[in-house]
């Protein structure tokens, strides 16, 4: 309480994004969870997220991200992010092209990971922390993350334990981790409208929320 007292609350960064900023900011040590509708865009999203805080207050990030696969198609759409370009040569120079991709290999790292368990991709991401200066994770999706084994246990007791291990990992080596989760069958009105979802939707336990 002094320290807060002294300095005040820790800092907390926002993306740009109008009306967006008022409901959330951004800090360090911190588990965020993004959810929405198959086909919504969560992973973009995430990429947008990322890619602001990048641009806009300098934070280096690492990804996981199996189902972005290669990886020069994820960086593609980073690139497209960044410069608000279409990454073809009919819209971008070749000299943007090559500034945009330097800029991402520094300060953008993907976990290449053999194993699904949660423990060896954290094992393998803080090897990355501990070389480079690292503010944020981003694991997209949950679905590709293994449940441990445990004689005895529920899904939902086996998913505590994931996100546990998640959000403790953001404390201990104060970065931002951001969590990309699918939603359990999308649930429609009489009309067809999807119905709004909340962090009880999100497949597997009501544990997230």
């Amino acid at each position: 309480q002094r320290q807060y007292w002294k300095f005040g609350l820790p800092k907390s960064e926002t993306i740009g994004l109008g009306d967006f900023d008022k409901f959330c900011r951004f800090q360090k040590g911190r588990f965020y969870l993004l959810t929405g509708q198959p086909g919504s865009g969560k992973s973009t999203f995430a990429d947008f997220i990322l890619a602001r805080l990048l641009y806009g207050c300098g934070w280096r990030s690492l990804i996981y991200s199996p189902e972005k696969y290669p990886v020069a198609r994820h960086y593609r759409e980073l690139i497209q992010t960044l410069t608000a370009r279409k990454c073809d040569k009919s819209t971008m120079s070749e000299a943007m092209l090559e500034r945009a991709n330097n800029y991402l290999n520094e300060n953008i790292i993907h976990v290449i990971s053999k194993s699904l368990d949660i423990n060896e991709i954290l094992n393998t991401a803080e090897q990355e922390i501990e070389e480079d200066h690292i503010d944020m994770l981003v694991v997209d999706p949950f679905n590709f993350i293994e449940l441990p084994q445990i004689p005895g246990t529920t899904d939902a007791d086996k998913i505590t334990i994931v996100l546990k291990r998640i959000a403790e990992f953001a404390h201990e080596k104060d970065i931002a981790l951001m969590l990309v989760a699918h939603p359990k069958k999308p649930v429609f009105t009489s009309g067809g409208t999807p119905v709004p979802l909340n962090l009880y939707d999100i497949s597997g336990s009501a544990n997230f929320y």
